[in-house]
Formats: structure tokens, C-alpha cells, sequence
């Protein structure tokens, strides 16, 4: 069914692949085009072994916003291993662990961070998620000393007051009779708790609408709209002019920018150098701003520019607050199918936090709370949605600690794990 051209075509000096070892070229992109064409329309047996995943994809769920789910009826199709292909791009879809095993693990610096990487990079910069092994090594080593016992014990507490705006709320529609979205009401929280303990910038999202919150969301919306979208129009000029989404995901991208350098401008401005030791020592409940912005600003011998200071406050703001709210959903979700379980755990959280004058958990609270703690683990086993894996260099795991008031799971942001 090919062209009598076909062959003569693929000769071209443009179409030709590049070496082992380099970067990229145009001619490596077409010859992906090249395989899925004759796979398509040619007949040629796929080239990997995995079937090429065939139907529409509006009917599967690929371009309504629930992806995951199409990505599911597709797995359930055509098993474990199988390829997706929208225009010249195409996509491995991988559920069977060994094999994720030998891409994430034995056999990581053969792959790079892909398409969602490069488009990542439009909004996180050089941040954890889309940075290169040696941005993200470099950052890594100064970023991981900020989430240190004493800043953890004092930022639960924080939690815990985000957490009781939360439970305000709720029981004020409870008592209403109103339908909440917990997921939404998740996230809001999440958010609150990262703009304070990162970069000390009060969101108030749980009693209001942010803006810089909705800026935030919408933007991860346009990432993956492009991950998703075969041709690369935005880079072509004047399309943040024309098009209406990109016109927006612009004006987004400047009012966050906008508020981070504020941020990052007042931390350089009263900015005090302190050794790491100093550092982990220091009496947060004291501080005007106790942030991790704050630690790292203030770390001897860090040379970071506003700019990496922006990609990783950013990085964290966006990519930090789904994997929570969705964690939250789902256990809540599986606490409704068993009200044994549920009336256990209530009871639980009662005995710790049913005493007067104790509204707020600690760190040794929470590591109390057992069955709290089997309760979240149980639940990110059965619903694994507390991991964005990323395949290149170094893998990124989101990496759960708990942190309760009401049933909410705060996470320290991206913890990168070295193949070992």
C-alpha cells in the first residue's frame, strides 16, 4: 500500500540517521514517522514486537481528559506492551513491572525524559522533573538538606492548620447538604501547604479562589494538551497572539512568574549565609519566613541563580499538589466501601486528636497513628497514583510522607533516586 517512491524517498541526505551516541537528529524523528507508516499502511511486522494499539481515540478516552482510563481499555486490548502513535509521534506504553524495572532501573541512561520533558521545560525551566543528569544532580544534593528532621517537625504543624481550614469548610457543607469535590478540595489544600512551607506565599485557595493557583492548574493543563498534540504549533511565531490558549497559557505563565521572583527577590534581598549545620539548627518557630526557599538561599557556598530558584519553586508548585489530592481521593474513596475500616481509623484519629488543646498533630502524632499510616500505604498499593515516573537519567519518584489532620497527606517534593 506504500508509494513506488517510498524507498528512493528514505536515500535523501536529510533523512539520514544519526550516530549512536548523539543527539537527536531530524532524520531519526522520520525514520519513527517511516516505521509507523509501513506498519500502518504497509503491512511490515512491527519492528519492537508490540502491536500497534488501533480505534479512535476520542472513544477511548485519550482527548477528553481521562487518559489514564483510555490507556486502560487499551492495555486490556493489547496487553502489557503496546504503541501509540499520533502523527510523526509515537509512545511505548508499558504496564508489565520487569520491563518498567529494565527501562527505570537496569537500563536508565539509554532513555531520555521525552517529549513530556520538552515540554515540561516551557513552564519548569531547568527544574528536578525536566532538567538534565547534571542540572539534576547539582540541584538534588542542594535541595534534598532543606527537607531535614527539624523542618519537617515544624512544617506538620503547618499542615495541620491548613488542615483545619479544610475541615471548616467541609463541615459548613456538610451541614448545608452540599456535594463536594474532594478532589478539587485536596488539591486546594495541597497547594496552600506548599506555597507556605516552600516559598511562604499564602495561596489561600481553601477559602477562595487564587489566581495564581488557577494559573497554576491551567498550565498543567496546556502541558498536557502538548504532550498529547502531534505538531509543535506553539513554536511557531506569533502563535502566542493568535491562538487563544496560548494567549492564555502566556498570561498564566507571567503572572507565576510574577509572583515566584517576588518571592525569590524579598528571600536574596534578606538573605543571611549559615552552614549547613547552622541551618538545620535554626528555631523555625521564630522565623518570618521559614520556608525551603528561605534554606536555600541562605546555604553557604549555593550559587544559584534566581532563575534555577524560580524552576525549582515552580517545578514543586505545579507537579506537587495532583499526587496529593489524588493519594487523599482514592484512600477516601476506598474508606466509603468500608465503613468498618473507616469507623476504625476515626476512632484512631480521635484517640490522638480528640484531646482538648491538641488541634493540630506533631510528627510523633502522626508516626503514632498506625493504622493511619497501614490505611495510606494499603491505598497507594492499590491505586498507585502517588508516582509520576519519568523515563532518563535519574528516575523521579514523588515520595509520600504523612502528615494528618482530617485524612491529609502532605508529600515532600521529588526526591530523584539513583539506579543502585
Amino acid at each position: 500500500g506504500l508509494p513506488w517512491w517510498w524507498e528512493a524517498f528514505w536515500t535523501l541526505p536529510f533523512t539520514e540517521r544519526g550516530k549512536k551516541g548523539e543527539p537527536l537528529s531530524l532524520g531519526d524523528t522520520m525514520h519513527v514517522f517511516r516505521t509507523n507508516i509501513e506498519q500502518i499502511f504497509g503491512g511490515e511486522p512491527s519492528y519492537d514486537g508490540a502491536p500497534l494499539a488501533t480505534g479512535d481515540l476520542a472513544s477511548a478516552g485519550l482527548t477528553d481528559g481521562t487518559m489514564y482510563l483510555g490507556l486502560q481499555k487499551y492495555q486490556e486490548g493489547f496487553g502489557d506492551v503496546y504503541k501509540l502513535c499520533f502523527g510523526p509521534k509515537s509512545f511505548m506504553v508499558v504496564s508489565d513491572p520487569q520491563i518498567l524495572k529494565h527501562i527505570l532501573r537496569e537500563n536508565v541512561f539509554n532513555y531520555d525524559k521525552g517529549v513530556l520533558g520538552e515540554v515540561l521545560e516551557d513552564v519548569m525551566g531547568k527544574g528536578l522533573i525536566p532538567a538534565d543528569f547534571e542540572t539534576w544532580r547539582v540541584r538534588r544534593r542542594a535541595i534534598v538538606p532543606g527537607f531535614h528532621q527539624k523542618w519537617l517537625n515544624f512544617q506538620v504543624s503547618e499542615f495541620g492548620r491548613a488542615g483545619q481550614l479544610l475541615v471548616k469548610s467541609l463541615r459548613a457543607a456538610a451541614a448545608a447538604g452540599k456535594a463536594v469535590d474532594m478532589e478539587e478540595r485536596f488539591g486546594s489544600v495541597a497547594l496552600d501547604i506548599i506555597g507556605k512551607s516552600v516559598f511562604n506565599y499564602e495561596f489561600g485557595s481553601v477559602e477562595g479562589e487564587s489566581p495564581v493557583v488557577k494559573a497554576a492548574i491551567q498550565s498543567l493543563r496546556e502541558v498536557e494538551h502538548r504532550a498529547q498534540t502531534p505538531l509543535q504549533y506553539w513554536k511557531f511565531p506569533l502563535m502566542d497572539l493568535l491562538v487563544e490558549r496560548q494567549r492564555e497559557f502566556t498570561e498564566n505563565m507571567k503572572l507565576l512568574n510574577d509572583a515566584l521572583n517576588k518571592c525569590i527577590s524579598q528571600a536574596l534581598a534578606d538573605r543571611s549565609e549559615a552552614d549547613l549545620e547552622e541551618l538545620e539548627n535554626r528555631d523555625y518557630t521564630k522565623m518570618e519566613n521559614p520556608s525551603l526557599l528561605r534554606f536555600l538561599v541562605d546555604m553557604r557556598g549555593e550559587t544559584t541563580s534566581g532563575k534555577q530558584l524560580r524552576d525549582d519553586m515552580i517545578t514543586m508548585l505545579i507537579a506537587g499538589h495532583e499526587t496529593t489530592a489524588s493519594a487523599l481521593t482514592w484512600a477516601l474513596f476506598e474508606l466509603a466501601q468500608n465503613p468498618e475500616l473507616l469507623a476504625r481509623l476515626q476512632k484512631e484519629v480521635d484517640s490522638v486528636m480528640g484531646v482538648e488543646g491538641h488541634e493540630c498533630p506533631t510528627y510523633e502524632d502522626i508516626k503514632s497513628m498506625e493504622l493511619l499510616r497501614l490505611t495510606m500505604a494499603e491505598s497507594l498499593r492499590m491505586c498507585p497514583v502517588g508516582g509520576h515516573w519519568k523515563v532518563g537519567g535519574p528516575y523521579d519518584r514523588w515520595h509520600p510522607t504523612l502528615a494528618l489532620c482530617a485524612f491529609h497527606l502532605g508529600h515532600c517534593p521529588v526526591h530523584n533516586m539513583e539506579p543502585d
